[in-house]
């Protein structure tokens, strides 16, 4: 690489890796090397608030999300814990993202072989603010488990779909923060630095380890809309490809019930009205058609069969399975009605053991409901 195609690094991503050194050793993956061939940090070396002017004041010969890491790169465990906390919180959520023939949707994501670069960058942008690694997981899910209903056996595309979902916001690691903050009243200026964060997101991407041209597409028009009013390139209707189609109504339907898209969060069922009002001018009127139908029809299959968290059961409910440990002990046995003893007695073993139990509850007596 010559040093006319060296890249200048971008502060407020810069300011977002210094930040998350705070709490992560942040340290160099591969020598950082400047433009004009001056090494500025050799592999190994710690990436913090003393390091940021000269990092700043070179151009590079690689980017510097492709130079970095997270010491023991550990994102990949929260992906599972902050699913179940949603999917709690979510039943219709819930009926679609677990599945008794395959592994349920927060283990498969964490479970998904994210590269080091991809977990760093995770790391950094969870880091950020909390709420977008739940915005970010809930997405992915959504977008695995509707994947997996919209295209069966087809792994390869719902592992693009899930990393997508995971990734798909990552460009605003490069926006001004004070853009961001919900609430902002933005100029014309400020929105076109708003609507870039897929274009970067895509550069980022497209050359990274673990993500790839595929990845990257889906980031890049995950904001486009039917009617061509989107962004970055304003497309309409099928020129959009299939897998960004999917990803504007899974990242709108997260969004509006966690409430970054709303003054307030809404409920499934209004989340669900706000799509069909956007069908064929918004988004793609078969994907909300099958992905109401997908909805709907794990809630309703289901119905009989709910798996909760001890959190979640309540006095009354009846179990649908066996309840048994990972040693082979029965706890809790079809047909059993909880009592609050009994739920108590669940939340204390879960403590105790060190494990999280999922009961299954095929029905709600008069007491319960």
């Amino acid at each position: 690489m010559n040093a006319d195609s060296a890249q200048a690094t971008n502060p407020h991503y810069l300011d977002h890796v210094v930040c998350a050194a705070q709490s992560h050793e942040i340290e160099v993956a591969e020598d950082i090397v400047a433009g004009n061939g001056i090494k500025l940090l050799a592999k190994g070396a710690r990436i913090d608030a003393t390091t940021r002017d000269r990092l700043l004041q070179h151009k590079l010969r690689r980017p510097l999300e492709n130079c970095v890491q997270v010491a023991g790169g550990a994102i990949s465990a929260r992906l599972a814990p902050i699913g179940d906390a949603l999917l709690d919180k979510h039943p219709l959520m819930r009926a679609l993202c677990a599945s008794k023939n395959v592994r349920g949707a927060p283990a498969s994501l964490a479970a998904l072989s994210l590269s080091m670069p991809l977990q760093s960058l995770l790391t950094v942008y969870a880091q950020s603010h909390d709420e977008r690694l739940d915005h970010a997981v809930g997405v992915a899910m959504l977008a695995l488990s509707f994947a997996r209903t919209l295209m069966p056996g087809d792994t390869d595309r719902h592992r693009v779909l899930a990393t997508a979902g995971l990734l798909h916001d990552v460009g605003e690691l490069y926006i001004d923060p004070a853009y961001l903050r919900k609430g902002t009243r933005l100029e014309a200026e400020q929105w076109r630095h708003i609507v870039t964060h897929p274009l970067v997101g895509h550069r980022v991407l497209r050359d990274m380890a673990g993500a790839g041209q595929e990845v990257a597409n889906a980031v890049l028009l995950h904001h486009e809309r039917l009617d061509g009013q989107g962004f970055p390139d304003g497309l309409r209707g099928e020129e959009i490809p299939l897998g960004a189609r999917i990803l504007a109504v899974l990242n709108d339907y997260d969004g509006l019930l966690s409430g970054r898209l709303y003054h307030r969060a809404l409920d499934a069922r209004q989340a669900m009205e706000n799509l069909e009002r956007g069908r064929g001018r918004r988004y793609d009127a078969h994907v909300v058609e099958r992905f109401r139908a997908a909805l709907q029809g794990e809630s309703r299959r289901r119905a009989t069969d709910v798996p909760c968290s001890s959190t979640t059961v309540r006095a009354g409910d009846v179990v649908a399975r066996d309840l048994i440990t990972q040693d082979g002990r029965l706890l809790l046995a079809a047909g059993h009605v909880l009592t609050e003893h009994m739920i108590e007695f669940l939340r204390e073993y879960e403590a105790r053991e060190h494990v999280k139990l999922l009961v299954h509850i095929g029905s709600r007596t008069a007491e319960s409901a």
